[in-house]
This record gives structure tokens, C-alpha cells and sequence, in this order.
């Protein structure tokens, strides 16, 4: 997918792709992911389109995840408020954000369940 985002300080930028970064520190293996992307004067208008309400704090991975998806549609991300953000998707590909959204959620659970056991 193409994902364009505005940032804080107005510009929108198209995310190209995800750099990947692997660092290994006593025996355990880090992967991190930083978006690349170039400057664009402006996203693409959708005529029809959903949109989902996220938080600031997920931006990141939510992006990460939609460059995953093998579609040639285009999404846009707004900001809202400083906490919070606009997914614009075309009609009826308003699923694809709910999946990542469900995936996200519940990779929190999981890891704040194995926090409590440990």
C-alpha cells in the first residue's frame, strides 16, 4: 500500500519502505524497523473513503504494517490532536486497519501477561 503521512510540522511525506535494523547485545538478537520515505507536496484526495481514529503512540507500527499489505491502494494519516491520528483508507478496506488494530492489541496482552509471570 501507499501510505502517505503528515507530520507534525504539516509536511506529508509517502513511507516507501522499512529499513530494517538488527543489533545482537549478550546473546539476544534485537530487530528494529525505521520508516524511509520522501517529502510529497501534498496526499492523494479520496473521494470515499473510511476512517479509524488511532492513537499517536501506534502511528509507527500501524504504517509498518500496512506497507506489509500487498495492495495498490492508497492511505492517508492525519494528524488529529497531538494524541491522536486519522487512518483515511478507500470504501471498504476499513478492515485492513481493524486486523492490524486486533494484531497490535493483542501482541500488548501477550506481552503484559508473560511481565506478570516472570
Amino acid at each position: 500500500m501507499k501510505v502517505y503521512l503528515k507530520l507534525r510540522n504539516g509536511e506529508w511525506v509517502l513511507i516507501t519502505k522499512k529499513i530494517e535494523q538488527t543489533t545482537i547485545t549478550k546473546k539476544r538478537r534485537t530487530t528494529r524497523y525505521i520508516l524511509a520515505g520522501e517529502t510529497v507536496e501534498s496526499a492523494p484526495r479520496l473521494n470515499k473513503y473510511d476512517s479509524m481514529k488511532i492513537p499517536g503512540s501506534i502511528v509507527n507500527k500501524v504504517v509498518s504494517k500496512l506497507l506489509d499489505v500487498n495492495e495498490n491502494d492508497e492511505v492517508v494519516i492525519e494528524l488529529l490532536d497531538p494524541e491522536h491520528y486519522i487512518v483515511k483508507v478507500p470504501k471498504g478496506k476499513s478492515g485492513i486497519i481493524e486486523k492490524i488494530l486486533v494484531d497490535l492489541a493483542a501482541g500488548r496482552k501477550s506481552k503484559s501477561t508473560t511481565e506478570e509471570v516472570a
